[in-house]
């Protein structure tokens, strides 16, 4: 069954799980991620009995079963299974989603299981974890092999999370989600008075139970303290919402106990008129045996200020302090139940105060929208990365698992600092510059320039000019220009090659090649989308070094301030195979002129021209405050802002596309290098990461507008751009491995020829 076509969205996500109101939690998930934008299917056993208009842009799938419906799940399993795996199977590569996320794990997660599919997320609801496995062997192991099969698994609470740990899942695997509610929807209000006319409610008070008529919620219990009720308060009428299998023998013992007239039985009523029924209640009672989490109608009761007495199970005691906010009462005992509902029914002032703590409890702990928020973050990470990692910071620098390779020792540092530890002590002594200048210069002789420096007017790369003529060196300034300077770039590079007498040279790319290119990346939602912009750069300064037979290129790479940078954020810009890989895909025009730069090609520059790559600040003690000083005393340089914002589409990538589609702040890097370096301190950096990488939404909004019009882009298709699903560097052809296989081979031929 087909309800609608999906236009292709963020992420493709696919839900197994029940598709009727009943049984509310698949469809509500679903739905939420269909109204995000997402490309949402789910797979049910299931009619939905939704409108076209409630289902909105899911799509639904019913799987029919070819053997009649046993009460033997062996039977089932035997003869409906198979059938329904192949139909499954069939689906899941139609659909071919991003998530594949189960519900429940002792039905729908068995179907996610045997697909074979990842990433494969679960949840768990509580009875197919703490009950359904100990009816039986055969579901016990079942059972294990779904939660084996499971990348990662969700619950709503702790006493279900040990339970799967007791399966074999590591802890890690589990994430507490709770399924939440609407507060909105769920909110106090007046008393439906069509309603209390409908249920036949004058001036009674009301008890109403919402719990199916099962035997894991044991509403008998609640019919047997119906009598002791009305002892004290007679004037009260009990509502019971819910179907199932114990209603017939729950009326018939209500007529033993002669209190038919004050018991109601509504059966099942569609969870959007819930908060209607609420409305009208005095006290809500909960009388199950099991729950996982926090029962979604006892939550709903509690967002909507009405006093819950609960039984003491699962986790009901987090969230009901026993006499403050509501009560929790022992398992199967009427008569205590009935003493907390007479107490209730008796004191106003307590329902009140017991309603107004149980909402502010919901709204903080529940939210619905909140819950599915960290659902979301989970899919972004899995659809990134192929995995989720809990959240962990630094001991001592900022880097997080905003990282997804990033890991910690047991003193909680995470292996960036220990790099930088190492890196930091190889380093070259400012000693050694003296030898470095000398032999620049030794190169240079009887040439025009003894070496060749990029320059983009921010404050590494104008340092380094400073540098080179502190030193005496004879440089050519190399700026690449690719249409997307600022004003404050352009001035600040004019002022360094006129006070400091450099020869300067712009390398113009071609703007109509370039964009196309860079629209090629941004199409390719991969996180480097700066690839074109450092591979031309490399590719000029190159090749101007072979056009004047200059030997060294300087440039303002430095450890002090750069070297922690994550591996996953980006990839290597010069990968000329993947840099052709995406154009090819994604580009319209022929890159007649772009300079490019491959494998090869480095190696004949470095070790047959012997054209050394070197980042001169490494040299000199370099700390980047006083550097800005120096540039703006002597130079008249002045500063634009946050790093590599010299350029206006580097500042809209960094500030804009980098955290809101790959959820990555390049300034946590930054920062973290600074602290290692001893240039900044960690509260410090993470007061600065506080603050929003635009001073306001004005400003954003401008510089958003310039790039999707200079891109002769729609802001329509930049929406779509941003919301495609983020993909890693490995999703297209590259150089990778071979790259990683010759780095071996290029060091030692490396320490041969070049001395």
């Amino acid at each position: 069954m087909e309800k609608a076509v999906i236009n292709n969205k963020r992420l493709t996500i696919c839900f197994l799980g029940e598709a009727k109101k009943e049984d509310v939690f698949a469809l509500r998930w679903a739905k939420y991620f269909a109204e995000k934008g997402h490309d949402v299917r789910l797979i049910s056993y299931s009619q939905p009995d939704w409108s076209d208009d409630e289902l909105g842009k899911m799509k639904i799938y019913v799987l029919e079963k070819k053997f009649p419906e046993m009460k033997s799940w062996l039977f089932n399993a035997v003869f409906n299974f198979p059938l329904i795996m192949l139909r499954v199977r069939k689906l899941i590569r139609e659909i071919n989603p991003d998530i594949l996320h189960a519900q429940c794990v002792t039905s729908y997660g068995t179907i996610g299981a045997f697909t074979g599919f990842h990433p494969f997320l679960l949840t768990a609801y509580g009875s197919d974890i703490l009950i359904n496995p100990l009816k039986n062997k055969l579901i016990g192991i079942a059972t294990r092999y779904v939660l084996k099969k499971a990348d990662l698994i969700t619950c709503d609470a702790q006493h279900v999370k040990d339970a799967m740990i007791k399966f074999g899942v590591k802890p890690e695997r589990v994430r507490i989600i709770n399924f939440g509610i609407d507060a909105k929807q769920f909110s106090p209000k007046s008393k439906n008075k069509q309603l209390k006319a409908d249920l036949g409610i004058k001036n009674e008070m009301v008890v109403m139970s919402l719990r199916k008529l099962e035997p894991i919620y044991d509403i008998m219990t609640l019919v047997e303290s119906i009598p002791l009720v009305l002892r004290k308060v007679p004037e009260t009428k009990f509502i019971i919402v819910g179907s199932g299998s114990e209603e017939k023998g729950l009326k018939e013992r209500a007529k033993e106990l002669k209190i038919e007239e004050r018991v109601k039985f509504v059966g099942w009523v569609k969870n959007d008129t819930i908060s209607n029924h609420l409305s009208v209640a005095d006290v809500y009672v909960s009388t199950a045996l099991s729950d996982a989490g926090i029962a979604s109608s006892t939550a709903e009761a509690m967002a909507c200020g009405v006093p819950a007495v609960v039984t003491d199970i699962g986790e009901n005691r987090k969230w009901i302090q026993n006499g403050k906010s509501g009560f929790v009462v022992p398992i199967k005992e009427p008569a205590m139940l009935a003493e907390k509902i007479i107490y209730l029914l008796k004191n106003k002032n307590k329902r009140e105060e017991f309603g107004r703590r149980g909402r502010e409890i919901v709204e903080k702990k529940n939210s619905y929208r909140n819950e599915m928020l960290k659902m979301e973050k989970i899919y972004n990470e899995f659809a990134i990365h192929g995995k989720y990692i809990e959240y962990q910071i630094c001991k001592k620098c900022i880097m997080d698992t905003s990282d997804p390779d990033i890991f910690f020792d047991k003193k909680g540092i995470c292996n960036h600092c220990a790099r930088y530890e190492k890196v930091s002590n190889s380093v070259l002594s400012k000693n050694n510059l003296e030898s470095i200048i000398e032999k620049i210069k030794k190169s240079g002789q009887g040439k025009k320039y003894d070496c060749i420096i990029g320059l983009s007017g921010g404050v590494d790369s104008s340092m380094v000019a400073y540098v080179v003529k502190q030193h005496g060196l004879r440089p050519l300034a190399i700026h690449v220009d690719n249409g997307w300077n600022s004003e404050l770039s352009v001035a600040n590079i004019e002022k360094i090659v006129k006070n400091l007498k450099i020869d300067f040279r712009t390398y113009v790319i071609d703007w109509e090649e370039f964009k196309d290119l860079q629209l090629a990346f941004l199409k390719s939602s991969e996180s480097n989308i700066e690839i074109p912009t450092d591979h031309a750069i490399v590719a000029a300064l190159y090749k101007t070094a072979i056009e004047f037979n200059v030997k060294y290129i300087l440039h303002g790479g430095n450890l002090k301030t750069e070297a922690i940078m994550p591996f996953a954020w980006g990839y290597d810009a010069k990968d000329l195979k993947h840099l052709r890989a995406i154009h090819t895909l994604f580009g319209r025009k022929r890159l007649k002129t772009f300079p490019t730069l491959s494998i090869w090609s480095i190696f004949y520059y470095t070790l047959i021209k012997k054209i050394r790559y070197i980042g001169i600040l490494n040299y000199i003690e370099y700390e980047k405050d006083k550097a800005k000083v120096i540039l703006r005393n002597e130079l008249g340089w002045r500063e634009y802002g946050k790093k590599h914002e010299e350029s206006i589409f580097t500042r809209f990538f960094q500030n804009y596309i980098l955290p809101k589609k790959f959820g990555i702040d390049k300034r946590r890097a930054h920062f973290s290098t600074l602290i290692n370096s001893g240039q900044m301190t960690k509260e410090d950096a993470l007061g600065e990461m506080g603050k929003p990488l635009y001073e306001s939404a004005n400003i954003e909004n401008e510089e958003k507008e310039y790039v999707i019009k200079k891109l002769d882009l729609t802001s329509k298709k930049f929406e779509e751009i941003m919301m495609s699903p983020p993909k890693s560097y490995k999703s297209y052809p590259n150089d990778d491995v071979f790259i990683k296989k010759l780095v071996f081979l290029y060091v030692f031929i490396k320490k041969l020829l070049i001395k």
